[in-house]
């Protein structure tokens, strides 16, 4: 089974960790077999977006819920049903990301909450009634440490709500929306800053207004991540 069973009383804990921090961690929530099917299967993959002037490293691969031979291996009805305990039994993932923070260069991320971009990833729905509708799922296929650019979030602050944002082009030269510098102050005055620290398979499920970002990957290890919005 590539999905880690719960008992209640872990049901329990983990829906007051979603409540009170805005996230919880689950050790080993894909098996090792699973993780090396996607690594392996990444590993063969043109890339659709490669880190700028790097040549053509990697950085992200689209949305493989398109790519049948990815689905053809991946449990994604598994994983809807595992997980609808902590949001809904009407679960739909409308994608699936695999990031590449690459050796050396992986570039940073900004500080967000994933609602930002709520236009582009879910056109239609709206800020004021559907804050609690969406949930991230986002799982190591490395090992993601402190010198490599884990993720980071600030615990608790999803229940600022939604936060103002700015808008930027980010490392990628891409289009991004990031919190001000002034409400990042205010926020780090209130909420304490954790680093995610994953094994390969471990998952981290955060809520969608939960701040969070990430550094540079300036080490020699990769750090890869499967993320998927349900």
């Amino acid at each position: 089974m590539y999905l880690i069973k719960y008992k209640m009383k872990d049901i329990i804990s983990y829906k007051k960790q979603y409540l009170d921090d805005g996230y919880f961690i689950i050790k080993s929530y894909l098996d090792k077999e699973l993780v090396d099917s996607i690594n392996k299967f990444l590993d063969i993959s043109k890339p659709k977006l490669a880190i700028p002037y790097s040549g053509n490293v990697p950085w992200g691969y689209g949305n493989l819920i398109q790519n049948q031979e990815f689905m053809n291996f991946f449990p994604i009805h598994d994983i809807k049903e595992n997980i609808s305990p902590y949001i809904n039994k009407n679960l739909e993932v409308n994608h699936i990301l695999a990031v590449n923070k690459a050796p050396f260069i992986g570039p940073d991320v900004e500080w967000h909450q994933e609602f930002f971009n709520i236009n582009t990833f879910a056109p239609g729905y709206d800020p004021a009634n559907d804050l609690n509708k969406f949930m991230q799922i986002f799982i190591g296929l490395d090992f993601h440490t402190k010198e490599n650019g884990p993720l980071l979030v600030f615990k608790g602050s999803h229940k600022e709500g939604l936060l103002p944002s700015e808008d930027i082009i980010n490392s990628n030269l891409v289009h991004k929306r990031r919190l001000p510098f002034s409400e990042l102050e205010r926020i780090s005055k209130i909420y304490k800053l954790k680093e995610v620290i994953l094994e390969p398979g471990d998952a981290i499920i955060f809520n969608h207004l939960l701040l969070h970002g990430s550094g540079t990957n300036t080490s020699p290890y990769r750090r890869r991540a499967l993320l998927l919005q349900l």
